[in-house]
C-alpha cells in the first residue's frame, strides 16, 4: 500500500516532468530561433549543444514519464490519495500529449529551417565556385 510520503513522491515527479518537459520545448523554440538568424559562424555549434541537451531531456523524461505511470498503478491507503493520483495523472497524460504534439510541430519547423540553411550554404559555395571559374586573372600580353 503506497502512503502519504509516496504520494508527495508521486506528485514532486509529476512536477518534475512538467518542468523538464517545458525546458525541452524552450530548448527547441531556441535552436528554431537560432537557424531564422542569418549569423551562421557560431550558430551550428550552438544548434549542436541544444540538440545533445535536448536529447538529454528526451532521455530523461521518458525514464521519469515511465516511473510516474508504474507510481501511479499502486494501490493508495485512502480514497483522498486515490482521487489526487488520479487527477494528476490525468493531467499528466494531456501534458504527455501535447508535449509530444509540439515537439513534433518544432522538430519538423527546425528540420526545414535546417534544410533552407543546406540550401542557402549549398547555393553560396556554388556561386562562389562558379566565381572563381569566371575569373580569368591578367593577360599578361596586354599589361600596357
Amino acid at each position: 500500500m503506497a502512503n502519504e510520503k509516496d504520494l508527495y513522491s508521486f506528485l514532486a515527479m509529476c512536477e518534475l516532468f512538467d518542468e523538464v518537459r517545458e525546458k525541452c520545448i524552450l530548448a527547441s523554440k531556441e535552436m528554431i530561433r537560432l537557424c531564422e538568424i542569418d549569423e551562421t559562424s557560431n550558430t551550428t555549434e550552438t544548434i549542436t549543444k541544444l540538440a545533445d541537451k535536448r536529447g538529454q531531456m528526451i532521455r530523461f523524461l521518458e525514464g521519469l514519464q515511465i516511473k510516474v505511470l508504474d507510481t501511479s498503478k499502486s494501490e493508495w491507503e485512502t480514497q483522498r490519495e486515490q482521487h489526487i493520483c488520479n487527477q494528476r495523472i490525468d493531467h499528466f497524460n494531456r501534458g504527455v500529449i501535447r508535449w509530444s504534439l509540439e515537439m513534433e510541430n518544432l522538430e519538423s519547423l527546425l528540420q526545414a529551417n535546417l534544410e533552407s540553411l543546406k540550401k542557402d550554404t549549398r547555393a553560396q559555395l556554388s556561386s562562389a565556385f562558379k566565381n572563381s571559374k569566371l575569373h580569368k586573372g591578367y593577360d599578361l600580353n596586354n599589361i600596357r
